[in-house]
């Protein structure tokens, strides 16, 4: 085998993991990462406990919540936040939360949602030589969770992150570089 059939080989099985990263992931369900609404306790007790009555989704003023569409998941029609699409604004009142008649969604856990802004350095463009701020200017934690280092790239702090999804909504990268995903665990 020649060096360059080697280096392709090697390219492409690189390649091939890399694009099914997120489905080896041990995570909850079917191995995606969903946004679920203010104050969902967890993904367990959200998806025993939601009775799929949508009074959330009606009761959200920026048409956050959107059902769950695929098949899949662990939440197939349960209203999930998709924040590339539209993410949560966090209103001061909660008013999705107010009306979940069978406590699936409860105000002790609205404050913070299920994940947190994570940045692919690959694709952000301050990461590679660009100048763009798009998800710190517009972070509702601006200087908690999100701040700039002394490069001008973007920096998540994950304990004062609340998931909103904002960053990733506004990121103008054609993927989103920066986006809402499972909490990093270990050290």
């Amino acid at each position: 085998m020649s060096v360059e059939q080697s280096v392709s080989r090697e390219a492409f099985i690189r390649g091939f993991f890399s694009f099914f990263k997120e489905l080896m992931e041990p995570t909850f369900g079917n191995g995606k990462f969903t946004l679920l609404p203010p104050g969902a306790e967890s993904e367990t007790s959200y998806s025993a406990d939601c009775t799929e009555c949508y009074e959330c989704v009606a009761a959200c003023p920026h048409q956050s919540l959107r059902i769950c569409r695929e098949r899949q998941s662990p939440f197939w029609g349960k209203p999930i936040i998709v924040p590339r699409e539209n993410p949560c604004y966090l209103c001061s009142d909660f008013p999705c939360v107010t009306q979940c008649s069978a406590k699936a969604l409860t105000p002790e856990h609205a404050a913070k949602l299920n994940g947190v802004a994570q940045i692919d350095i690959q694709r952000c463009l301050a990461f590679n030589g660009n100048f763009c701020r798009s998800c710190v200017t517009n972070c509702p934690e601006t200087d908690k969770a999100l701040s700039v280092d002394e490069f001008g790239r973007p920096v998540v702090a994950s304990e004062k992150c609340k998931g909103c999804g904002i960053c990733e909504y506004v990121c103008p990268a054609e993927k989103a570089a920066i986006f809402v995903s499972y909490p990093q665990t270990g050290g």
